[in-house]
């Protein structure tokens, strides 16, 4: 059997690379009330499959074109995605403009964003890049980015792997993406049919029409501070709305006139 290159220091075979590539596939099958942030778990499974790569980042760009940091496996990644939205440039933001990766072999000699390469030379450890934009269906709106601390450590085998796991790590996010639909839908679906059992209580026992108790429903929400689906929660449980705080009595008004004067 052929080797594959060596993977964080390490030789690993075909087999062993296909095992740590299936594990993106478990976190997706991970029950969704799992505690944690599934996609920082696909992002630190990447690290450990890529040789050099020890931190990374997930950007997102939004309907405005403004660049965020979705998820990171480190806040010394997060620092470096935050340098490059705030000065507009960098491999991340090339990657995502290109359609390409964008590797930076040594941050101390790339002459192509010298702003960028100062301050992150300066204030963190990293010293190489290597982004991936993530295609999906449309244009490219997000790029994974890894970060490395030695100079030199994404050539070679690297992009290699780093290619190959790029389409592992894109069914992943897309699977994590439409598990986390599933479960906004569920909660809402939830919500919604709990909000219509209190008005069906209210409408019985108050003997108003549906109208009449969405309307005492919205009140008790404003006057309370309260989301309408946790007072929907109350009164599937108590069978009445919670009593409302009484307004405290108005000042009377000063009395306008003429002062009495004395005989």
């Amino acid at each position: 059997m052929t080797d594959n290159p060596s993977i964080n220091g390490s030789t690993a075979t075909a087999p062993t690379l296909a095992a740590q590539l299936a594990s993106l596939a478990q976190l997706v099958a991970e029950p969704a009330e799992n505690p944690g942030d599934p996609i920082a778990g696909v992002l630190q499974v990447v690290t450990t499959v890529v040789p050099g790569a020890r931190w990374a980042t997930l950007t997102e760009r939004n309907s405005r074109g403004i660049p965020r940091t979705v998820s990171t496996t480190d806040p010394v990644a997060q620092e470096v995605d935050v340098a490059q939205y705030r000065l507009g440039e960098g491999p991340t933001l090339e990657a995502m403009r290109r359609g390409s990766a964008v590797m930076v072999r040594d941050l101390r000699t790339d002459v192509r964003w010298p702003r960028l390469s100062e301050i992150v030379v300066q204030r963190t450890p990293v010293r190489g890049v290597l982004s991936y934009p993530l295609r999906g269906a449309g244009p490219v709106t997000r790029t994974l980015n890894l970060y490395a601390e030695d100079v030199e450590a994404f050539a070679g085998a690297a992009t290699t792997v780093a290619a190959v796991t790029m389409a592992s790590t894109e069914t992943a996010l897309a699977g994590l993406a439409q598990r986390a639909r599933a479960a906004n839908l569920h909660r809402a679906l939830m919500s919604n049919r709990r909000i219509g059992v209190a008005i069906g209580i209210l409408m019985a026992r108050s003997q108003w029409t549906e109208d009449q108790a969405f309307a005492a429903m919205c009140e008790a929400s404003q006057a309370l501070n309260r989301k309408l689906r946790d007072l929907a929660e109350e009164v599937a449980l108590t069978g009445a709305l919670p009593e409302l705080p009484i307004p405290a009595p108005e000042e009377p008004a000063p009395a306008v006139g003429l002062a009495a004067t004395s005989s």
